[in-house]
């Protein structure tokens, strides 16, 4: 893998990993007393993309108990293991993988990998009230304390509408409230 495929994951899931989101859904339609032998537990951040969600595989998990984990990591925030926190959201990928580790092939929670455990079909990723992110290239290196975010130039207009958007979901939330 060359650098260019590591960015191109950071933005795109190139893994094919579910998200947060239908990982809770798809767990929580399930029965809650089953048993999972090739289950998960605690969350943090993933190895391979700090932005992303790993859980901490564990044999003959409840679902249950997977279903707490997952539901706990919805806004938590978990340091990435060279540095930087990273918040996590219903839209974030998850994977399966012992701390520090990482491997794109046998770490992603894929549909066909969730429906193997549960015996259930995944749940739909429903809409968010959020506006899509564009992608963005984020440089995760720190130079005295200071971090950078690079933002290409064709995503510029992209990436200035939607922070308004969230500027103008803010200040209604703010009146509503």
């Amino acid at each position: 893998m060359n650098i260019f495929e590591v960015l191109g994951s950071v933005n795109h899931n190139a893994y094919g990993a579910i998200t947060l989101g239908q990982l809770i859904d798809t767990l929580a339609a399930a029965d809650q007393s089953a048993v999972v032998f090739d289950g998960f537990g605690e969350p943090d951040s993933w190895r391979g993309v700090y932005a992303y969600l790993a859980f901490s595989p564990l044999e003959n998990a409840t679902v249950s108990d997977m279903l707490k984990h997952a539901r706990s990591a919805v806004g938590a925030t978990f340091g990435g293991w060279k540095g930087g926190e990273f918040t996590m959201t219903r839209e974030t990928p998850c994977f399966i993988a012992e701390c520090g580790r990482s491997d794109g092939e046998t770490d992603p929670i894929t549909p066909e990998r969730l429906k193997k455990m549960l015996g259930v079909e995944v749940a739909e990723k429903r809409a968010s009230s959020l506006p899509e992110r564009p992608h963005i290239v984020e440089i995760h290196g720190s130079h005295h304390g200071t971090w950078c975010v690079t933002i290409p130039d064709e995503t510029w207009e992209a990436f200035k509408a939607y922070v308004c958007k969230l500027e103008a979901l803010v200040a209604k939330a703010q009146e509503n409230s």
